[in-house]
């Protein structure tokens, strides 16, 4: 017997299964978003190590020694960066992969919703049925032009 918050998490999990609608461009979208900004942080990653090289050359021009508490503060300061950073990619890369999903999910909705439509009347022929969107889905206006395209269409 599956007790209630079993549950939930099975029904939480259907929910975030149901936004994956059309997955060859909801992927093809996470996938792009994501590895842009991989890019972005790899690059403030090179950027970062090339200013923390050019301050250790600074201290070893100033004929600091190694000890020198000046680089074990540069050191300190590196590692938290990249710590920091690896945080902010990671946080960043699930956020924006929401944002994707829930996007993604609103503009292929149409594209799903014409696409059953136009095979079923290729299939059926005109039944009547008339195309529709949800109500958060975008491209709301290609219904009504659509509807009456097929109507003019039918009535030749």
């Amino acid at each position: 017997m599956s007790s209630a918050p079993d549950n939930k998490k099975q029904n939480n999990r259907r929910v975030w299964w149901n936004l994956w609608i059309y997955p060859k461009f909801q992927g093809m979208l996470l996938t792009i978003n994501v590895l842009s900004l991989a890019l972005v942080f790899l690059l403030i990653g090179f950027m970062t190590n090339r200013s923390y090289e050019q301050l250790k050359e600074q201290g070893i021009l100033s004929q600091l020694q190694p000890s020198h508490p000046y680089f074990q503060f540069l050191n300190l300061q590196y590692k938290l960066f990249r710590s920091h950073l690896v945080f902010a990619f990671f946080s960043s890369a699930i956020l924006i992969s929401l944002a994707t999903l829930f996007l993604s999910h609103r503009l292929a909705g149409p594209v799903v919703r014409m696409k059953g439509y136009f095979k079923r009347l290729s299939e059926k022929g005109y039944t009547g049925e008339k195309v529709s969107f949800r109500t958060a889905d975008f491209f709301s206006e290609l219904p009504d032009l659509i509807n009456a395209a097929v109507e003019k269409l039918i009535k030749r």
